[in-house]
């Protein structure tokens, strides 16, 4: 009998036994703590060394955090429920100053970011079984700020991009109209929690209004635009290295377009991408970017409808560097078609209309064309401001066999020369230059 009441005591120290933490009224509120040297607190305060406690079921706190003039809260969430998506009330809210909320299911140390006065966490356990700890630090704001300067131009064909890879320098953009700033996220969906850590202020500092985060302009689907002519980017912590940038242009030329997104694709052999656009009473548009001249960008299909204008570069509203347009469902001889520079903007017209892109990087133009496709070849940065260029393209048909190709016209410098290559097999080949 001994022996099986020690065995019991054992098993029962050995469980996680759900504890009841303070919070009166439902209500919780932390602040800074008063020595500068220490600005950190974990919540439950019997955490282990920071480790989620088991909560009781039907357990419901509001946690306030606040943030003092100057400063910002880093937030640690590490969350584990017995039910991450199924329930549609998710444990833990987290809403920002400006009132923006995010549902989090599930979080592993993941970085959350209050500024302005601070903001909310709300946790409700319901029944599922959740553990749950939150690790607050407070950090001031440099106290000399030294930004990294750009300049846009409402001239301008290519969108200054602020690559987000290992980057901690604030930047400070200046427009002739308004800043606009369009969000490129990773190409990893897991990687997307960083943008939180990019924060936007609307003026000269980060003591100008905050205007939110690169997360929360990615998933509105919206340019982040603003009032003035100056706009602040900020790193509270540097990111991994990611595919992520963002991009940014004069709110005169983008203006027009109501939704406008970041579409990202992935180096790898094979990988094809999507971008869907709609429609209601207002153009819609995507972007894509990468910094790679040998690489193109081939569109492959556009299906739906309306009408699809592709520029390379941003948006102009002289659409000087408009270069072709598309009825969505009707390119089977237009497409597959290659894309150069570093970044191209589709943008959909048409009330109530939805089209969808697929496209790829590749490293070569050699690409499949139905008989009697028609098409352009351009140098790497066409339509943009003068740099060295260069243009190449291949055309190959089966052995033995014979093909025609037409040039219909030609946009070149005086400088520039063109040279075509016919290369065939040993028995001869004929090239008529009429």
């Amino acid at each position: 009998m001994k022996v099986l009441v020690h065995l019991l005591l054992i098993s029962v120290a050995l469980c996680d036994i759900p504890i009841d933490p303070p919070c009166t009224n439902g209500n919780l509120e932390f602040n800074p703590p008063p020595f500068q040297d220490d600005l950190h607190i974990i919540y439950p305060d019997n955490s282990n060394k920071g480790a989620p406690t088991l909560f009781p079921n039907n357990y419901q706190c509001n946690i306030k955090v606040n943030v003092p003039p100057g400063m910002w809260a880093t937030l640690n969430i590490i969350l584990n429920t017995s039910n991450s998506t199924g329930s549609a009330t998710a444990p833990v809210i987290v809403t920002d100053s400006l009132g923006r909320s995010e549902n989090v299911f599930s979080a592993s140390n993941e970085p959350f970011y209050f500024l302005g006065t601070g903001g909310s966490v709300k946790l409700n356990t319901g029944m599922s079984n959740v553990s749950f700890v939150l690790d607050m630090s407070w950090s001031a704001f440099p106290y000399v700020f030294s930004p990294t300067n750009l300049t846009l131009q409402v001239s301008d064909t290519t969108p200054p991009a602020i690559a987000l890879c290992n980057n901690s320098f604030p930047y400070l953009v200046q427009a002739q109209s308004r800043v606009s700033a369009l969000i490129i996220p990773p190409f990893s969906v897991s990687n997307v929690y960083q943008l939180r850590g990019v924060v936007f202020f609307d003026g000269l500092n980060w003591n100008r209004t905050y205007i939110g985060n690169a997360k929360q302009a990615f998933e509105k689907g919206r340019l982040l635009n603003s009032e003035g002519n100056f706009l602040t980017v900020m790193f509270l912590s540097p990111l991994d290295c990611s595919d992520a940038n963002i991009l940014l242009q004069e709110v005169e030329n983008t203006d027009p377009v109501l939704g406008f997104q970041g579409v990202t694709c992935s180096y790898e052999k094979n990988t094809e991408c999507q971008g869907v656009l709609e429609t209601t009473s207002y153009p819609s548009a995507m972007m894509t970017y990468f910094l790679e001249d040998h690489y193109s960008e081939t569109v492959k299909s556009i299906t739906g409808n309306g009408t699809l204008d592709v520029y390379i570069g941003g948006i102009r509203a002289d659409k000087k560097n408009l270069i072709a347009s598309y009825k969505a469902g009707q390119t089977d001889l237009l497409l597959p078609q290659a894309f150069k520079g570093y970044s191209r903007t589709y943008v959909l017209n048409g009330n109530n209309t939805k089209a969808s892109i697929v496209f790829s990087w590749t490293a070569s133009d050699l690409i499949q064309h139905p008989i009697g496709s028609k098409g352009f070849i351009t140098s790497n940065h066409y339509t943009e401001k003068p740099r060295t260029q260069w243009a190449d393209s291949r055309i190959e048909a089966p052995k033995y066999s014979a093909f025609s190709f037409t040039i219909r016209s030609a946009d070149i410098t005086n400088s520039t020369t063109m040279e075509i290559m016919i290369f065939g097999n040993p028995y001869g080949i004929t090239f008529n230059q009429t």
